[in-house]
């Protein structure tokens, strides 16, 4: 978008995604070494090739109605699951990892989400240009319905942590972020209307991963 409106030029775009690959790589590597585990490198690379490739290269998969699978694999379980195994050494406390992959799961679909509202409000153009994201192959009005369920499937990991993390539960007050959200998603008739859901999404996204940490760690 910032190439194709003129706001930046590509290399410069190129250049600045790069500058920050380097800094998560950096980062990563920091991590393997205090944690001794070494093959996560080999996850953090293909963490990095899949990151570029979701818009990036001839054929990004982000354009073909993948891009959603993807983000819930690495944004969701590849990140919850390797960030519980760096620091624990096993999947989750006491090597549970059903409890990893739910906490996993659930922060996926809430990017997902993300994901989708954003192409949605860019659905008509990316149509136009011939990007065929989820979005776009499925349609305006059935990508506002798979988003809400996106939401709500999220939101049913705190029942089951709430069992073990009592604290768990006061991750349902941020539903007074999703909540909204998903109402102006299934209703919005502008783009601005969509950009202010994708505001309250990615809010949702932060504070329901806070609100879910805090609820565990503090039990």
């Amino acid at each position: 978008r910032l190439t194709g409106s003129g706001a930046a030029k590509p290399r410069t775009v190129l250049t600045v995604a790069l500058v920050f690959f380097g800094l998560a790589a950096v980062a990563g590597v920091i991590l393997v070494v205090i944690v001794a585990q070494y093959w996560l490198l080999a996850v953090g690379a293909v963490s990095i090739v899949a990151a570029y490739f979701s818009t990036g290269g001839k054929r990004p998969y982000g354009y073909y109605g993948l891009g959603e699978l993807f983000v819930f694999v690495f944004f969701g379980l590849v990140a919850t699951v390797g960030t519980t195994y760096g620091q624990e050494e096993a999947l989750f406390p006491g090597g549970n990892w059903l409890d990893s992959l739910i906490a996993g799961a659930a922060i996926g679909f809430v990017a997902c989400a993300v994901l989708m509202v954003n192409n949605i409000r860019d659905l008509p153009q990316d149509k136009l240009a011939g990007k065929r994201t989820f979005a776009v192959l499925i349609g305006n009005t059935a990508a506002r319905i798979v988003f809400a369920v996106f939401l709500v499937l999220a939101f049913l990991a705190p029942v089951y942590f709430g069992l073990l993390y009592s604290n768990v539960y006061y991750t349902y007050f941020v539903l007074s972020l999703a909540g909204p959200a998903i109402l102006i998603t299934l209703t919005a008739k502008t783009p601005r209307e969509l950009v202010t859901a994708l505001q309250l999404t990615s809010l949702t996204a932060l504070f329901f991963a806070i609100g879910l940490g805090w609820g565990i760690v503090s039990f």
